[in-house]
């Protein structure tokens, strides 16, 4: 299993390539953890998930460009820029999510309705495989979006 994922990330993940994982990565020893992240292509930014506890965590803090339970980021898509909120959970409203932001989750593996322009970035939701934030960012701008 560790194999295929690590295969799947690094198909679609450069050495210079940003990468930000929502939670639920790191679980057991640490010492496997860190040989098993030491695989993966990329820099890594860690959005904590509920399965990551911060002892772990800290023990391979060294690997990620940064470690947080929550982020917003500003991207460019297509010429315009977009923002971003980063959570571990899905949640029904974010910050400036009335003005058009997108909002990316992982933690329901799946099983979570999509509402609005809130998506499941989690690989076991994405053929196990990391997602563009590129191409997620266009999926979502199709969703028209509630402003009163």
């Amino acid at each position: 299993m560790n194999d295929s994922l690590i295969d799947n990330w690094n198909e679609v993940v450069g050495h210079d390539d940003e990468v930000y994982v929502l939670g639920d990565l790191i679980f057991g020893n640490p010492a496997v953890a860190i040989m098993l992240l030491n695989r993966l292509n990329g820099k890594i930014f860690f959005v904590r998930g509920n399965h990551d506890k911060t002892s772990l965590s800290n023990k391979v803090k060294g690997r990620f460009e940064w470690i947080k339970d929550y982020f917003e980021l500003r991207v460019r898509v297509d010429g315009k820029e977009h923002q971003i909120s980063m959570f571990h959970y899905p949640i029904a409203e974010w910050n400036k999510k009335h003005h058009g932001a997108v909002h990316f989750h992982g933690h329901s593996h799946g099983n979570c309705k999509p509402i609005g322009r809130r998506m499941d970035v989690g690989v076991d939701s994405n053929n196990y495989t990391p997602v563009l934030i590129e191409d997620a960012v266009r999926e979502l701008l199709k969703i028209e979006i509630y402003t009163k």
